[in-house]
């Protein structure tokens, strides 16, 4: 009846990943050093200074949407505003490895990052009292990355760098439409539970053709689908239309399924380019290709029916980013712009995953070093529009219509690292 929020966003993180790529507007790729970088780039982890381990989150996030005429007929718009709390980061890195009869010199990175990049929950409603009809909607996305990555430093400023990525997503909706106006009786519920696994490998290269100059591309390929873990879909449905005082003519049906839910992310290409004078300013830049992609988001395990159908176009997200050190050297401030244009062409029925959501965001955010450790401290805001597909309960069509709205986020960060 309603498809979930903003599932096929182009990347699977909510906000840039990473505290410099956070405070830059994920402007990294060229920049990204040590185990934080795995995500934009591999590559950046020949360049890591020292063994760390680092800590990352958003210790709040607050999440807004308004979608307009959600139950058809121009009637009442569909609103939601959650509070999050985001584990973002937790990663770690080991330059000069020694074990037993093992030892690698300086120039090989080892690393790895578990992140937390995208939590999203919401509960939302839309309610017509004059027609009788009650929304409802909640749904709760939970995805986290695992990656193992290595990087050697070929020339003093070159590296190369690969990662395996092992990413777990839970998914789960329930939406629930209720219609009494003495003519019509709806009643209309469903669930849709998923939990799936997939891997894949992301490839790096940092590269700097002359002094204070950096080069960085990164590729990820395409997410694999593993598996799918105890995935169902519930449905019940029940519509009456008054023919005579007390009299009511119509139908009831419920249906359960085992569904293969897939979670496949399109490969992506990213390239950076920044100038940066070490301890003292930088400035850097970003695009983000995202390449067409075709999958079935959830299919019937039993008839091989697609049930959902997400169909991804070529996009195209730009990032910038600047920081000036502050103290001597002591104190990073760093501000940030990016794009997060999802790459859904638009809206169907069939691609009951997602809507349709552009964001463009700005960001902020300032570092306090001190001898063992370096904290950094940070805010990122962001709206866009939506769009997605409802159904007419109010005028008694259920026919489907598109739904515009707005959806807008804030979130606070923090972040701890702390050296060997």
């Amino acid at each position: 009846m309603f498809g979930s929020p903003a599932r096929a966003q182009s990347g699977y993180q909510g906000y840039p990943v990473s505290p410099r790529g956070l405070g830059m507007g994920g402007a990294v790729t060229a920049l990204a050093d040590g185990s934080s970088a795995l995500y934009y780039n591999p590559a950046g982890l020949a360049f890591g200074q020292h063994s760390s381990v680092q800590v990352s989150g958003s210790l709040y996030g607050i999440t807004g949407a308004t979608l307009d005429r959600a139950i058809g007929g121009g009637a009442a718009d569909l609103r939601y505003m959650n509070f999050q709390a985001i584990p973002a980061n937790l990663s770690f890195e080991i330059h000069g490895l020694r074990l037993g009869r093992l030892k690698l010199s300086p120039r090989w990175g080892l690393g790895l990052s578990v992140l937390a990049p995208y939590s999203f929950k919401f509960a939302a409603v839309a309610e017509d009292r004059s027609h009788g009809t009650l929304v409802l909607r909640s749904a709760q996305d939970l995805t986290y990355s695992v990656y193992l990555g290595f990087a050697y430093r070929i020339r003093e400023r070159l590296s190369f760098g690969l990662a395996i990525v092992f990413v777990y997503r839970q998914y789960d909706e329930m939406f629930n439409v209720n219609r009494d106006n003495g003519a019509l009786l709806v009643s209309t519920s469903g669930e849709l539970n998923t939990m799936t696994i997939g891997h894949t490998l992301a490839f790096g290269l940092r590269y700097s053709p002359r002094e204070h100059l950096w080069l960085g591309l990164g590729l990820h390929l395409p997410l694999q689908h593993l598996f799918s873990v105890a995935s169902t879909s519930r449905e019940r449905y029940a519509v009456f239309q008054q023919t005579a005082p007390g009299q009511y003519v119509g139908a009831s049906a419920a249906q359960s399924r085992t569904v293969d839910a897939r979670f496949v992310i399109p490969l992506r290409l990213n390239v950076g380019l920044a100038w940066e004078v070490s301890r003292r300013w930088a400035i850097a830049g970003g695009l983000y290709f995202w390449m067409p992609h075709d999958y079935n988001s959830v299919l019937d395990r039993d008839s091989h029916q697609a049930l959902a159908v997400n169909r991804h176009a070529f996009t195209v997200n730009a990032s910038l980013g600047a920081e000036v050190w502050l103290r001597q050297g002591r104190t990073p401030l760093r501000f940030g712009a990016f794009t997060d244009r999802s790459p859904l062409e638009r809206p169907t029925v069939d691609s009951g995953l997602g809507d349709k959501v552009d964001l463009y965001g700005a960001t902020l955010s300032i570092g306090f070093q001190h001898s063992i450790f370096e904290s950094e401290v940070g805010v990122l805001g962001a709206a866009g529009p939506v769009r997605g597909i409802g159904v007419d309960i109010v005028g008694g069509s259920f026919d489907h219509t598109e739904l515009t709205g707005t959806r807008w986020q804030v979130l606070a960060s923090y972040a701890t690292t702390l050296r060997r």
